[in-house]
């Protein structure tokens, strides 16, 4: 999952989730890091922001906050979940 010391700009990041809630439908969509904006982890009176622009757009961009940035996946994250889908080890 991506976290503050992951995120490169210009990296090619993941979210996975499901469409549905008995995880048969994966969904993918690809997202390329651009940027970081507020205070550093480490203060705690500002919640930073990251900006990722959504590949396939016309350059539309997602914010997200760093708890949400756990959501994000690199491409070796990615494989290993759907390694796991098709396992059977997501329920």
């Amino acid at each position: 999952m991506a976290n503050d010391a992951t995120l490169r700009p210009g990296g090619t990041y993941f979210l996975f989730g499901f469409e549905d809630p008995s995880f048969r439908h994966p969904l993918i969509t690809t997202y390329e890091f651009l940027r970081k904006e507020g205070k550093d982890a480490s203060d705690d009176s500002t919640e930073c922001q990251y900006f990722f622009r959504i590949v396939d757009s016309d350059g539309e961009e997602l914010m997200l906050t760093q708890k949400q940035i756990r959501q994000m996946f690199d491409v070796d994250e990615l494989i290993q979940k759907l390694a796991d889908f098709r396992d059977g080890k997501i329920k």
